[in-house]
């Protein structure tokens, strides 16, 4: 699956492009059958017109400018929707969220997403991949992605137990226990949104092979366990710490 990294205004690169698959105005092998368009560095003028040029729905221009409390699949007329989260440690915070917004059609992946996930791995090597992507097309590409962000909750839960002896106090262990209870509704959260990736992605053709989706799925539910058991042992050695460092009263 080729990669197209659209890097400059459009008047330059995407007007230059013949349409997609799906324009009225030429044949549908004028482009390249699948293709992955990076929409990162466009401002919303070329955003537009890169959407139009390949004839995806007008709703998509929409959804890329709208902020996303949560993960979201929306099926608009031929293309898929995603939105998503990578989480990235925090030596401050445990972690920090980034959008990661993808339109997937049954052969072009459109991405939006903040830039510093370029600098991140293995997300990074995913989204800023050269001209020759591994085979498999856009079902395949897209689950690697997916693949990515699952990969970044698990780096950010190997720094759980730093974080926990970071934090000295009560109030800081309160704190220490917030952040972690948000990484695990975000890590459930990212189980439904496979799960209906899986599902709604039949329709435009993304969606995997059950081997694949368990696979993650079985990640995520290691990954869960291995937090809760972190919380348990902080929570006991805390306690133990606690009842050391209780002053002896003296016998009167």
């Amino acid at each position: 699956m080729p990669r197209t990294s659209v890097r400059q205004e459009p008047s330059a690169a995407a007007l230059m492009t013949p349409r997609g698959a799906w324009a009225d105005d030429g044949p549908a092998f004028a482009a390249p059958l699948e293709m992955w368009l990076d929409l990162t560095l466009l401002n919303r003028t070329g955003l537009n017109q890169v959407l139009e040029r390949y004839a995806l729905p007008l709703e998509v221009a929409t959804y890329f400018q709208l902020r996303f409390q949560s993960p979201k699949v929306i099926a608009v007329d031929r293309a898929l929707f995603l939105v998503t989260s990578v989480v990235a440690p925090s030596p401050r915070q445990l972690f920090v969220p980034h959008e990661l917004k993808l339109c997937v059609t049954p052969t072009l992946v459109a991405g939006l997403y903040a830039r510093v996930l370029r600098t991140q791995s293995p997300i990074g090597s995913i989204l800023s991949q050269p001209t020759d992507v591994p085979s498999g097309g856009v079902a395949r590409f897209v689950w690697k992605v997916l693949d990515g962000v699952v990969a970044s909750y698990e780096t950010v839960a190997t720094t759980i137990p730093n974080h926990a002896l970071a934090r000295k106090g009560t109030e800081d262990q309160r704190v220490w226990k917030q952040r972690v209870a948000a990484l695990v509704e975000v890590i459930g959260q990212q189980q439904v949104f496979l799960y209906n990736v899986a599902r709604a992605g039949r329709k435009v053709g993304v969606d995997a092979q059950h081997e694949e989706r368990v696979a993650l799925d079985t990640r995520l539910e290691r990954l869960l366990r291995s937090i809760d058991e972190v919380r348990h042992t902080v929570s006991e050695t805390r306690t133990c710490f606690d009842t050391v460092d209780q002053p002896m009263r003296s016998t009167p």
